[in-house]
């Protein structure tokens, strides 16, 4: 075992349930711990709580009790689409028996630690496109519900993995099931006429329209620009850095795509349906882009790696689908085959890993691993390569393993933990954001596979035990809290807008479930629906058919509305190092940080000031309140970053990095070039290694807080 993965696994089988670092929030959690309580925290190997712990519901992949995760039972044929664009029926869970090994628990096949460096992507007139968040991975622990204020005593429990094989693995796709793969990609993207037309989806068909029809190309073919603004090289006197010229080339591909929707989807809403002048003007500039920006893969791969493997893919391959006669054979195979020269990861060219995902490279693992194989999905589709799609889905799947610190799989730490932690770019906690992305392409994904031999019931097991156990109680009354959300926590569009998101993902999946399963998660999402501060907008959704499920949730008077978190919970992210506290009336949530976990992510100019984020920050969120009103980009903008609340710091001034370098990236070539090792370890998301904040030791601060908190919650 080598040292990063032992030090995870120690703390993870700690289970230390820290709450407290620094003396304000030891102060705190005497204050906040009061009362009963209901406990839900890592049990990787797993300890678990006995002699004043009552159990209920079935048992989860460790063997673990989890309270508020049922088994997944089997879906039943529904119609739905999918989450970016239109899509098919619903996807059926194959037959989930509660004593098997495979349908009722979560996929465990490790992976970890590597660091990637995304940017966040800007577009002129967004489009409608299949998101991600790198502009901007997988299961979960065990809950148990805890009545007596008595001492905790534990237990040591052997718990082994149980890992499953993919049916991906085991049989080879036949045309039958890649044609309806194709079919349901298709109606994934555009929805039908019938889904379309529902007046629901009025406002979505209208905006898809007028979205398209401002971003119908038209520049001059001796310049650099398809879009004035959007300009792909400097040769007209210019001085963008070539991390702007690659986020101009990506955006320029997610506005044709805008452009590429809206020609082929069909509804008597859509004026720009089957504009022949839109397709001939679109066919136009991609080819032009081809020819001039893509096609010498040797000049490519400028700026961020992101626009090249994932931000010009997710726009260009599902064109390549949708306008796939038009374009023509050649053109698609020669597209692919650019995309694949382009899929590099770290390898420099030449190299023969070049071409493919490549489950050694920092860059393909969790949400942006998903978004990868989703787009080779959609190019196999295209171009009926079939061993392309089987492959993608192979690996897309180990996507939904467990990562297990003590069996580290191909250095990857990115994706979901069986305490509910969530990590991505090898140290930074992220449900709020790249975990989102994660959910809403595993969604993606059910639905792609519906009717087919490879959809599986593992799968909606794992992601079910997301749901309850990493998402749910991160979203106090629908919002997401700032502990999880990176570089994210500084963007204008979240808290309630990351919740929308996720809502979207969980109506898309409650549609391939069935029976209680389906019942339970269909009454939290008109839990979410009904808080009047989240201002769920399903025209906005990315699915016509998910605007469609969505409101007939809410109007159908025989699902209630219920919460699954309840109001005497604390659940214990030790992975993460995050901590929650559910109390009637309010949450409390802090952010610490370790030699495993990052203090703060800082990127490509967002989170200026993130200094002490991760060292004891805490967050409380009162009930029945608008949470911008005291959190967000408001309060991230106006509280003093060195003096943030639970934190005791030096008094120093400390600078961003733009004002110590004159721009958003720390660039000292070699070891410190943009998107380095070296430069996101030691720049962007730097672990918290420091023994000292100011001049006191955290560690005696530990020391008093932890006491302070048992005294709190076991009274």
């Amino acid at each position: 075992m080598n040292g990063v993965s032992k030090t995870h696994f120690k703390l993870f089988k700690a289970g230390k349930l820290w709450l407290v670092a620094g003396i304000t929030t030891a102060g705190a959690a005497i204050t906040l711990g009061t009362g009963p309580y209901s406990i839900v925290h890592a049990d990787a190997s797993a300890e678990t709580i006995t002699g004043v712990v009552e159990t209920s519901g079935q048992s989860t992949a460790s063997g673990l009790t989890n309270s508020t995760n049922p088994t997944v039972e089997t879906a039943t044929s529904t119609n739905v689409l999918s989450d970016q664009g239109p899509e098919d029926e619903s996807t059926k869970a194959s037959s989930a028996d509660p004593s098997s090994s495979s349908a009722d628990k979560p996929i465990i096949q490790s992976q970890n630690a590597k660091t990637n460096n995304d940017a966040t992507q800007t577009t002129a007139t967004e489009a409608t496109v299949p998101s991600s968040l790198d502009e901007t991975d997988t299961q979960t622990p065990a809950a148990k519900t805890e009545e007596s204020p008595n001492a905790l005593s534990t237990t040591s429990v052997a718990a082994e993995p149980k890992p499953t094989v993919s049916s991906t693995e085991e049989s080879a796709i036949s045309s039958e099931e890649m044609s309806k793969i194709k079919h349901n990609q298709i109606e994934y993207l555009i929805g039908n006429e019938t889904i379309n037309n529902d007046p629901v989806n009025k406002a979505k068909m209208e905006s898809i329209a007028k979205k398209g029809k401002a971003n119908i190309p038209d520049f001059d073919h001796a310049g650099n620009a398809v879009y004035e603004k959007l300009v792909l090289d400097n040769s007209k006197g210019t001085d963008k850095t070539v991390a702007d010229l690659s986020a101009n080339l990506g955006s320029t591909y997610t506005n044709l795509y805008s452009v590429a929707l809206a020609y082929a989807t069909p509804s008597k809403y859509n004026t720009m349906y089957k504009n022949q002048e839109a397709k001939n003007a679109l066919i136009d500039a991609l080819k032009w882009l081809q020819d001039k920006y893509l096609k010498d893969t040797d000049k490519g791969y400028y700026g961020n790696w992101y626009q090249w493997e994932i931000g010009v893919p997710k726009s260009l391959s599902p064109m390549l689908l949708l306008l796939h006669d038009d374009l023509g054979d050649d053109f698609v195979n020669e597209s692919i085959k650019t995309m694949d020269a382009y899929l590099r990861g770290d390898e420099k060219p030449g190299s023969p890993k070049i071409g493919d995902v490549n489950l050694d490279a920092r860059q393909h693992t969790g949400a942006n691993l998903a978004d990868i194989t989703l787009d080779r999905i959609c190019q196999g589709v295209a171009s009926n390569d079939a061993p392309r799609v089987k492959k993608a889905i192979s690996d897309f799947m180990t996507c939904l393993a467990v990562i297990n610190p003590d069996n580290i799989q191909h250095g990857v730490t990115d994706g979901f933990y069986e305490d509910g932690s969530f990590i991505q770019h090898s140290t930074v906690p992220y449900t709020g954001s790249y975990g989102i992305v994660l959910l809403g392409r595993t969604a993606q994904l059910t639905t792609l596979l519906h009717g087919t031999s490879l959809e599986s019931g593992e799968l909606l097991a794992t992601v079910n035990n997301w749901i309850y156990n990493s998402f749910s109680p991160l979203m106090y009354e629908g919002y997401m809290m700032e502990i999880v959300k990176g570089r994210g926590v500084s963007r204008t569009g979240s808290g309630y807008t990351d919740s929308a998101g996720i809502i979207e993902a969980l109506v898309q999946l409650s549609t391939s479930m069935s029976g209680q399963t389906q019942q339970k998660l269909q009454s939290y999402i008109k839990y979410l629906g009904s808080i009047k501060q989240l201002k769920v907008d399903s025209s906005k959704f990315a699915s016509a058919n998910n605007t469609v499920v969505y409101n007939q949730i809410l109007n159908d008077n025989t699902i209630s509305s219920e919460n699954p978190v309840t109001d005497n919970q604390y659940f214990a992210f030790n992975l993460m190092d995050k901590s929650v506290l559910i109390r009637p009336g309010y949450a409390f949530a802090i952010s610490r940080s370790s030699d495993r976990i990052s203090k703060y992510e800082y990127m490509s100019g967002e989170n200026l000031k993130p200094w002490y984020q991760g060292d004891g920050a805490y967050y409380l969120y009162q009930d029945g309140v608008d949470q911008t009103k005291a959190f967000g980009i408001d309060y991230q903008a106006t509280v003093d970053p060195n003096k943030l609340p639970g934190v005791t710091t030096v008094n120093e001034e400390r600078k961003t990095i733009p004002e110590l370098y004159g721009g958003n990236f720390y660039s000292h070539e070699p070891e410190f070039e943009s998107g380095s090792v070296a430069q996101n370890t030691y720049v962007y998301f730097p672990l918290g290694t420091n023994d000292f904040s100011g001049s006191a030791a955290l560690k005696k601060l530990w020391c008093c807080g932890y006491a302070a908190w048992r005294r709190a919650v076991l009274c």
